[in-house]
């Protein structure tokens, strides 16, 4: 079973112009973190078919020969494919050179080869651009508050990017109508913000500098529960999927909480902060949630009040 929230149940005269200019500038960064992805690969395809690209094939094939005198599968384009989304960091060489291909090279022969990998890359720099979505993303144990925000707009795929955009229209849109445009985008960047550092703080902990931080998600969980306080019992029109079967139905803004806020604190203290089989930032789900519920309660008790009255009064919208 799987829920989709679509929107607001009741009618605005509001509109929540700032969501779609979000939802907007979200969508033009990912085309243009696709056309450059696609960019940098054929960048790295028409390096490694250069004579340089094709040199340096050789001599990773040289270095990473076996004892029987066998070349392995070390290649100009497998390594910069790596290297270019991966990030040239040190953690992506470690990646590479703990492959259990190269256990047959002594500590000496090793080094020489970890020597010629990071020549390699320095000369394909030249001509193989970044990665925008890895000048985006939010590196492991970096506590840079710019690459924190940048980290929030930016997404791994178009999947990734329009999920994020279902949920932050249907929670986003209200919350800015009921709070304002201005505290609304404050409970964004400072998600953004409680997000990043709790990343940074427990992959400085764990030591991981490898893995990229990115997505909206932590922003949507902060709406939901900044709504969870606000108006807990407000319905939200929506789909749920009973294996292939779509059902429409109202659904209070509790069952969105219980179900994905509290699904994921109890992932998160169960299994930990990442999802391994999927890849998802459970930690960045639970404080992003955590952060838009206190930060509600805290400045937002007035409201909670004269909502409630509005709500009674409020005209439910049929479905179309």
């Amino acid at each position: 079973m799987f829920i989709l929230p679509l929107e607001f149940a009741y009618k605005t005269s509001i509109r929540a112009w700032l969501t779609w200019i979000l939802v907007v500038l979200m969508l033009f960064i990912h085309w243009r973190v696709e056309v450059n992805s696609e960019k940098v690969s054929d960048a790295v395809q028409n390096y490694c078919n250069s004579e340089r690209g094709e040199s340096f094939t050789k001599q990773l094939r040289w270095q990473a020969r076996n004892p029987d005198g066998q070349d392995l599968d070390w290649n100009c384009n497998a390594v910069l494919a790596v290297i270019a989304h991966g990030g040239d960091r040190p953690a992506t060489y470690a990646y590479m050179l703990d492959n259990g291909e190269l256990e047959h090279l002594s500590e000496q022969k090793h080094e020489q080869f970890a020597g010629l990998l990071a020549s390699g890359v320095v000369d394909a720099r030249l001509y193989v651009p970044r990665l925008l979505q890895e000048k985006l993303a939010q590196p492991g144990q970096s506590w840079n508050p710019v690459r924190m925000v940048t980290a929030t707009f930016a997404h791994a795929d178009w999947m990734h990017v329009l999920f994020n955009m279902v949920f932050l229209i249907a929670f986003g849109s209200i919350l800015e109508v009921v709070v304002g445009p201005i505290v609304y985008f404050g409970f964004i960047l400072a998600a953004a913000l409680t997000t990043g550092i709790a990343y940074a703080a427990v992959t400085t902990a764990t030591g991981d500098d490898f893995t990229l931080a990115l997505g909206f998600s932590g922003a949507d969980f902060a709406l939901l529960g900044a709504l969870l306080y606000l108006m807990p019992f407000a319905p939200i029109k929506s789909i749920v999927f009973l294996g292939f079967i779509p059902i429409p139905m109202r659904l209070g803004v509790w069952v969105f909480g219980l179900i994905f806020l509290g699904g994921e604190l109890w992932f998160l203290f169960e299994q930990g902060p990442f999802d391994e089989n999927t890849g998802v930032n459970v930690l960045a789900h639970a404080v992003g949630g955590v952060t838009g519920f206190v930060l509600a309660a805290w400045f937002l008790q007035p409201l909670k009040r004269q909502l409630q009255q509005i709500l009674e009064r409020a005209e439910l919208q049929e479905w179309s």
